[in-house]
């Protein structure tokens, strides 16, 4: 609800530097506060760190570069051609100081446009540039029995290719076969893309653009397939992929993805069916032992360097790949810069990179995870964390130890041995190093906590 209301037209009027930008930044901050349960003394840095929530600027910079490249791949668009029009005139003259300090979203769009040469232009969606009934077309596809996908791994290599073929005998009696594939190494080389027929010994390599996805890779092998099997009249086909989410794009009547290639292949399938040439999909597990797809993938490899250059336009989806790098980037030099000046604790004991929050694949309820979050950031209502912030005058315990932390409270304190007796006697043989500071969220850690968070709120 707080992204919605912020992302409101970002790019035009708060992504420069100015009050309400600051205003806005204060409200997400608070709203990360609020949700996680961290202290009002906890550093702001720290909060985004464990959130992996970047800051509003960065995030505004990132949505407006995705909006860009979409309207950059219409063809006329008016945005487009008046944002030419203004750079046009105030690039490389004293002006362009000027146009980067109060419409920064200028320098964005021109760095977005250096890529346009990349992506496919067109006169709209690529959905609506052909007939109606393709942008209706969904496509079912064949799999093997959830009871031999579950028990995958324990079949014998040797035994798979007789399993393919017996369940799909009569799919496959009389059809060209066609198996498909992608394969993208890293960023900064080109992408492959294979077909491989064994009827009729057949094999494409294409070499697409290190820009291209493995989801636009593999839907350039399905189209290839499509286009070679009409151009050359064949009456039954088999597609055979790995990618499943390409598949399921098919599938589906949305294409989620705006991939220009799902619209491609649905008119290719809409122009099958006029042709009566029927057409199969098969999806398989990659690197399970079926000889076709294993062919398909060594072909796809080997397209990295050696396949053909086609007419191949990258998806301005896949572009978003650039903002998304320049966001992370962005993202992680603030944390590494402000790392130094506050948080020091948490950035040496705790801290470690990741994409997503410690907490976004457990399913802890709220108050396990905002005491760990309280642990972690070393911001946590006990004496010993209230006194080092001059909220109260003694750092000792009621029992009258006199540091009243964290492995006071858990292994020593007798006030609290009715709550965490039967936790001391379980990690009795685990190292306190292990658990101090809590890297790692376990259960047998967050149980005294939780207990002594519902039992009192001056604890945690």
């Amino acid at each position: 609800m707080i992204h919605a209301s912020f992302e409101y037209a970002p790019l035009i009027f708060v992504l420069n530097d100015n009050r309400s930008l600051v205003r806005l930044q204060r409200i997400q901050n608070q709203a990360i506060r609020i949700t996680c349960g961290y202290r009002n003394s906890t550093p702001i840095n720290v909060m985004h760190a464990e959130t992996r929530e970047p800051l509003l600027k960065q995030r505004f910079e990132y949505l407006a570069s995705k909006y860009f490249l979409k309207i950059i791949s219409f063809r006329d668009h008016p945005v487009v051609t008046k944002l030419l029009e203004i750079c046009d005139l105030v690039v490389n003259t004293p002006r362009s100081f000027y146009l980067g300090t109060h419409f920064p979203a200028a320098l964005v769009f021109l760095h977005m446009w250096s890529y346009n040469k990349l992506m496919l232009i067109t006169p709209g969606l690529p959905a609506y540039q052909n007939s109606y009934y393709s942008t209706c077309t969904n496509v079912s596809y064949l799999s093997l029995p959830p009871n031999i996908l579950k028990n995958f791994d324990t079949i014998p290599q040797q035994n798979i290719q007789p399993i393919f073929e017996d369940i799909f005998r009569r799919v496959l009696a009389r059809a060209i076969v066609f198996y498909t594939d992608g394969s993208k190494v890293d960023d900064g080389t080109y992408v492959g893309s294979a077909v491989y027929s064994p009827q009729l010994d057949l094999h494409f390599m294409f070499k697409l653009s290190s820009y291209a996805s493995v989801f636009t890779s593999e839907a350039w092998a399905i189209y290839n397939a499509l286009l070679f099997a009409l151009h050359n009249d064949l009456s039954r086909i088999v597609i055979v992929s790995d990618s499943k989410s390409v598949l399921d794009s098919l599938a589906g009547f949305r294409n989620r993805t705006n991939n220009y290639i799902i619209s491609y292949i649905r008119a290719l399938i809409e122009e099958a069916k006029f042709r009566n040439t029927q057409v199969s999909f098969i999806w398989v597990p990659s690197h399970c032992g079926i000889q076709g797809n294993e062919i398909a993938d060594q072909l796809a490899k080997k397209a990295i360097g050696e396949g053909a250059e086609s007419n191949f336009m990258t998806p301005y989806s896949d572009l978003f790949f650039i903002p998304r790098m320049r966001l992370s980037k962005a993202f992680d030099s603030y944390i590494k810069r402000t790392s130094r000046i506050t948080g020091e604790y948490y950035f040496k004991n705790c801290y470690t990179h990741n994409n997503k929050p410690w907490f976004h694949d457990l399913r802890f309820s709220r108050i396990m995870i905002t005491t760990l979050n309280r642990l972690r950031s070393n911001h946590f209502n006990l004496n010993y964390s209230l006194f080092r912030k001059n909220l109260i005058d003694n750092p000792s315990c009621l029992c009258g130890a006199p540091s009243q932390d964290f492995a006071h409270v858990i292994f020593f304190c007798p006030l609290t041995e009715p709550y965490v007796a039967s936790i001391r006697l379980a990690l009795n043989d685990l190292d306190q190093e292990d658990l101090i500071p809590p890297k790692i969220p376990t259960l047998p850690l967050l149980v005294p906590c939780v207990t002594l968070r519902q039992r009192s709120v001056d604890y945690l």
